[in-house]
């Protein structure tokens, strides 16, 4: 996919988080109005990461490595705070995720199988916003440093996309696989994102099987 060029307004990460933010707060209103609070919150959420996911990855994804080098600052939060919310607040619907999982035990018919699917997926999409954070981190650490810090083994500048394939390994691996991770902030950075996918997949794996009991247990 060649990418296109677009203003500045549209690449900044700001303009995409209060859109998203915005798009979630219409979705949890509208949901909250219909059918009242229970679902409201997560739907909020699914909507609001959707489309920050869906923004970002078409604003980024495309892009060749002249271009990663130059977007790789507006991409960032200004603030290393904003970063943090991102990731807590992904980590919170994770588990507000699998709170909706466990209240589908205690459901039935169709009600069961919509707390399920709201469940699943409001934890695909706080896992997605995680290491989306964190890729783009990679990168602007990367490119912030003249020492660089990631050896991909190529001679080439990285893009976006490699970026992206280092901060997904960590998330679904909890290590790094052909890459070098040659600075301590780098490493640091490392050590969070595979502790807090290690501590969000034990939790996930953990409820998701008592799920399965107590579905098992119902039904027969």
């Amino acid at each position: 996919m060649e990418y296109q060029p677009r203003g500045r307004w549209q690449a900044h990460v700001v303009i995409r988080l209060i859109a998203a933010l915005l798009f979630g707060l219409v979705a949890a209103a509208a949901v909250r109005f219909t059918t009242g609070w229970t679902y409201a919150p997560t739907v909020g959420w699914i909507v609001a990461a959707c489309v920050y996911l869906g923004w970002t990855w078409r604003v980024v994804l495309p892009m060749d490595a002249d271009q990663t080098r130059d977007h790789v600052r507006p991409e960032d939060p200004p603030r290393g705070w904003v970063t943090d919310v991102i990731i807590l607040s992904a980590s919170v619907a994770s588990l507000g995720g699998v709170g909706q999982l466990l209240a589908a035990g205690s459901k039935a018919g169709a009600e069961r199988e919509i707390a399920a699917a709201l469940g699943v997926v409001s934890i695909v999409a706080a896992w997605c916003v995680v290491h989306t954070v964190f890729s783009v981190r990679y990168a602007d650490v990367y490119y912030s440093n003249s020492a660089r810090g990631i050896s991909f083994n190529g001679t080439e500048n990285p893009r976006f996309v490699d970026f992206f394939y280092l901060g997904f390994t960590v998330g679904m691996t909890y290590q790094v696989s052909d890459t070098t991770l040659q600075t301590g902030k780098l490493r640091a950075i490392a050590l969070c994102q595979a502790v807090l996918s290690y501590l969000l997949g034990a939790v996930i794996l953990a409820v998701t099987i008592n799920l399965v009991v107590g579905l098992s247990n119902s039904a027969s």
